[in-house]
């Protein structure tokens, strides 16, 4: 239970920091998709938020930032559903695709 709290805690930041990072990208279509994502995931509506994050790779899947701004946004959403397993592998993912990301 504790590590749970403690991983709800960081996740939290980290979507925090990477709600503002999403804003420092090039812009373009995807990154329309990448922040709507970031405000349904905000306003806790993951299963749209997820819909958002899944256009915004398909439209430019080449970029390691927003894959990696989209999984860490994938982990948060697994963390505050309890998937403390799943929300690991997707910080661990994003962390490997983008080693500065805060």
């Amino acid at each position: 239970m504790f590590t749970k709290k403690i991983l709800m805690f960081i996740a939290g930041v980290m979507f925090c920091f990477n709600a503002a990072q999403a804003g420092q990208l090039l812009g373009g279509e995807a990154d329309k998709y990448l922040r709507d994502g970031i405000d349904k995931q905000k306003a806790g509506k993951y299963a749209e938020a997820e819909s958002y994050y899944k256009k915004a790779l398909m439209l430019d899947p080449s970029s390691p930032q927003r894959k990696a701004l989209v999984a860490n946004n994938r982990g948060v959403i697994l963390a505050e559903a309890g998937d403390i397993t799943g929300a690991e592998e997707q910080f661990k993912y994003a962390l490997a695709l983008d080693p500065e990301l805060k």
